[in-house]
């Protein structure tokens, strides 16, 4: 009776600690980031842009803000699909190039829209500190 509850004890234990391994996460772990398989049309490549990173708490995603060259009011907000944890830093300057693709639908409809903003999914090819 007693290796029988030693067992069902040894079981609950092992549970917990799975469960508190598998919640814990934070800020830089992969679903900070957007999937690959789950970003749309390829749009173009963007070479040298500058902008700053933030953290969007509504998708819990990553995102770098960039002014529209050329406008007073229209801002570009680029998804990174994957970034080194050492640039997910709020409001760090960044000088970055990459593939540019469409939102997916679904997190596209997680972001409140706002006018004078577009939103992209980023394939970075580079991207340095601008300071």
């Amino acid at each position: 009776m007693k290796i029988k509850q030693l067992f069902v004890l040894l079981a609950y234990f092992v549970m917990l600690t799975c469960v508190i391994i598998s919640c814990g996460s934070d800020k830089e772990s992969d679903q900070s980031f957007i999937n690959l398989t789950a970003v749309g049309q390829y749009v173009e490549d963007k070479d040298d842009l500058s902008g700053i990173i933030s953290y969007n708490n509504s998708t819990d995603k990553w995102f770098i803000q960039v002014p529209v060259e050329g406008s007073i009011d229209h801002v570009a907000y680029y998804y990174p699909i994957q970034i080194e944890p050492f640039f997910c830093n709020d409001r760090l300057r960044v000088r970055f190039s990459g593939k540019v693709y469409q939102l997916d639908e679904t997190l596209k409809s997680q972001i409140p829209q706002m006018g004078g903003c577009d939103y992209y999914a980023i394939q970075l090819t580079r991207i340095i500190r601008d300071d």
